[in-house]
């Protein structure tokens, strides 16, 4: 470097001149960080920041679509009014066991026989007791197992919700699907053991599966 007053060669970094004592400029110094940060700090933060509402974001997009999609094709599973049937008479619950039936056909059977829908709970119930024959009180220990299934074809679909919207009176329209579903069912009770195999059909109306079968 050379003295910006005389131009006479300095030594690099040099405050002043040796030859005119002129005062140099000071050489530019890089700032020093702020105590505890790091250099690019505040772009690596905002990277980060970006990251998380990123992340955020997808997840609550995530549950908007899982939400959705469980309005549009909810209802559960064709096996969840076999299950509630089954778990009913173990329980000896006839509001658990009419659930497994859609209400307009409870009504219409409660309307023919003049009975209530707990008396109709109680009836079933009463029938498979009845196979052990069971006296109140005795415990019944229900297990079951899906052996088959079929699903309706489109014929046998229109059919079935000509029948429904007939005896009971259930919109056609809210008629979605349907399957035939071969049950084993084993009773036991104590020593005593029976064992069934039945054939029930399940229809899902709206977005929920009830069984149809007459009671």
């Amino acid at each position: 470097m050379f003295c910006k007053n005389c131009g006479a060669e300095l030594k690099e970094g040099a405050r002043f001149c040796d030859k005119c004592g002129a005062q140099q400029s000071a050489a530019v110094q890089q700032k020093a960080p702020a105590a505890g940060g790091n250099p690019g700090g505040g772009a690596q933060g905002a990277s980060k920041n970006n990251n998380l509402i990123l992340i955020v974001g997808c997840v609550a997009v995530l549950a908007v679509v899982i939400l959705l999609v469980s309005l549009l094709f909810g209802g559960g599973s064709y096996k969840k009014p076999i299950k509630r049937l089954m778990a009913g008479i173990q329980k000896e619950d006839p509001e658990k066991v009419m659930d497994a039936f859609p209400e307009e056909m409870i009504d219409e059977i409660t309307d023919m026989q003049n009975a209530t829908k707990r008396e109709l709970g109680n009836e079933l119930i009463d029938t498979f007791r009845s196979m052990l024959d069971l006296d109140k009180g005795d415990k019944l220990k229900i297990s079951y197992k899906i052996t088959d299934t079929a699903k309706y074809d489109r014929d046998e679909l229109e059919d079935l919700r000509d029948d429904l919207d007939s005896y009971y009176d259930i919109d056609a329209k809210d008629i979605k699907a349907a399957k035939e579903v071969d049950v084993e069912i084993k009773l036991k009770s104590g020593k005593d053991k029976e064992e069934s195999e039945d054939t029930l059909t399940v229809v899902k109306i709206g977005r929920k599966w009830y069984i149809v079968d007459a009671m």
